[in-house]
């Protein structure tokens, strides 16, 4: 009997450690280790960005008809909210499928307004090869991460807008923040910590 209950009692802890585990999966798309490329979509209308797979869970945003967001996962029959990147906000979310497009890239922003500068940046080449992350613009010090192609990294803006990088023995890098870039979760950045990678043609835009 005392064998019973315990079985019983370690089935209801496995079921709402499961249960618990899937809801912050589902509240933290940016916890999506280095998301493949899934392609970018465009808005068809003003529409919410969510915190977790609901619409009834709270609004961290909004994108305006026409901004794109980059799917974070594959799509599929019968998803009603995708998780989502937001490049102008650097938010991540869920947004309803219904509202979604396919990116057209010859066209211009409804609104109007002239393209913002955003730090969405993502690795291209072949799938799989991986890139080293140095603390500074030289491979005489020490890696402190790696990204793949296909990751998505965010590259640090200097006040004007401009990308932040550096010339060093005929090597240009780009400098990447770190807290912002989604990461392994082995590693553990900082708010404002950046790294640097050499650029080879690498690093393109996020909806290209």
């Amino acid at each position: 009997m005392i064998s019973h209950k315990a079985s019983k009692i370690v089935l209801i802890v496995s079921i709402l450690w499961s249960s618990t585990s899937l809801t912050q999966v589902e509240a933290s798309p940016k916890q999506i280790d280095s998301p493949p490329e899934f392609g970018c979509r465009s808005t068809t209308t003003d529409t919410p960005l969510f915190t977790q797979r609901t619409t009834t869970s709270q609004q961290i945003g909004s994108v305006n008809k026409g901004g794109r967001v980059l799917l974070q996962e594959s799509p599929r029959k019968g998803l009603q909210l995708i998780a989502v990147f937001e490049p102008e906000s650097e938010k991540y979310g869920y947004i309803q499928t219904k509202v979604l497009d396919f990116c057209d890239s010859s066209k211009k922003p409804s609104n109007g307004k002239p393209p913002i500068a955003i730090a969405c940046r993502r690795i291209r080449g072949v799938a799989n090869v991986q890139y080293e992350v140095y603390p500074e613009p030289d491979k005489n010090y020490t890696p402190i991460a790696t990204v793949r192609s296909g990751q998505i990294v965010m590259v640090r803006l200097k006040p004007d807008r401009s990308v932040s990088s550096y010339r060093n023995r005929d090597l240009i890098w780009i400098e990447i923040d770190l807290y912002k870039t989604p990461m392994p979760e082995r590693y553990d950045f900082s708010y404002g910590e950046t790294g640097w990678i050499e650029n080879q043609d690498q690093i393109g835009y996020c909806d290209r």
